[in-house]
């Protein structure tokens, strides 16, 4: 049995198979491309979902820093306000103490308290003295002159 092909037909017959498996190969390779573009499209718009979602964690986070440095500055004012009134304080203190008395100034009060006291214990027993004699006296009168 043999078998005669024209060389012709030949030629188109492996010319057609070759079209056609590369045809294959290609659509082989374009669906291939379909699905990894397909699912890189799903990876896309996953990330970009994540990305708004970190946006607006970012955007949150951004207005509580905000929120967070105007309470703080207003805290800031507030002991700022209370150091310098403190300050103020502190330097009227400072002027009183300084118009005080020294301690020399106290010493010589004490030497003048101290003469004082004696000065006033001294006083005490001449009242005394003289309370006796008008007592005395007193008797002496209301006896009528006589002991």
């Amino acid at each position: 049995m043999t078998i005669q092909i024209e060389l012709w037909a030949l030629i188109t017959f492996l010319a057609g198979l070759l079209v056609a498996f590369f045809g294959g190969v290609a659509g082989i390779g374009k669906f291939i491309l379909a699905q990894m573009d397909k699912r890189l499209e799903e990876r896309f718009s996953s990330q970009q979902a994540k990305f708004t979602e970190i946006g607006a964690q970012l955007s949150a986070q951004d207005r509580a820093r905000t929120a967070s440095q105007e309470r703080w500055s207003t805290q800031f004012s507030g002991i700022d306000n209370q150091l310098r009134d403190h300050r103020d304080r502190i330097a009227r203190l400072e002027t009183a103490v300084k118009a005080g008395p020294t301690h020399s100034d106290l010493a010589g009060l004490h030497e003048r308290i101290t003469g004082l006291g004696k000065s006033v214990s001294t006083l005490t027993g001449e009242f005394q003295g003289a309370n006796r004699t008008l007592q005395l006296i007193h008797s002496f009168l209301l006896q009528g002159g006589k002991q």
